[in-house]
């Protein structure tokens, strides 16, 4: 299965966040970028427990993406590394599904300030400001995704938005907005 026009442009939109630097390929230096500017957000000291700890998290995403997308092994995942590994895993439900549990559960995780294993606003934009995403474009996703309105973005809503991000080809599907609005 190839992905579709749209899910490409998803997915693409996906490449580019990861790409924090801008360089074409996503590496441990974007990573390390995110760490330093979700460290920042929080408010973790360099060395500190919940900077380790963040730092564990994001890099084990760096290693499993470095593992299944870096096909040529050198260190970098380019966004046809990246449009591949989409396709593959997208193509397979239960396995796009495992991948959104995680992704889901890690992004909770790493924004769950309080550990009530739900975010509000002001936690989501601690995260993706790591992406360089911006408040309003933060603020139009977190209404999206807060399918009942309470104010707060539950791991299962969460998980099955992102399962949807995915799988969904239809433009107006609220998972769409999990990154930002797609340009």
């Amino acid at each position: 299965m190839a992905l579709s026009e749209f899910q490409t442009k998803k997915m693409t939109h996906l490449f580019n966040l990861y790409d924090v630097d801008g360089n074409g390929t996503i590496g441990a230096s974007d990573y390390e970028r995110r760490i330093e500017n979700v460290a920042q957000y929080r408010g973790f000291e360099k060395g500190s427990d919940g900077y380790e700890t963040l730092k564990a998290s994001v890099m084990k995403e760096w290693d499993k993406l470095q593992l299944y997308s870096d096909n040529d092994g050198d260190g970098q995942v380019t966004k046809v590394e990246f449009l591949d590994f989409a396709d593959y895993t997208i193509a397979d439900a239960s396995l796009w599904f495992e991948t959104a549990v995680e992704n889901a559960e890690f992004i909770i995780e790493t924004c769950d300030i309080d550990g009530d294993g739900q975010i509000t606003l002001d936690e989501y934009s601690i995260f993706f400001k790591g992406y360089n995403v911006s408040d309003e474009d933060i603020k139009i996703a977190f209404e999206k995704l807060d399918q009942d309105g309470d104010g707060m973005i539950t791991t299962d809503e969460f998980t099955k938005a992102f399962d949807r991000f995915g799988q969904s080809d239809n433009p107006d599907d609220p998972s769409n907005y999990i990154f930002g609005p797609i340009d």
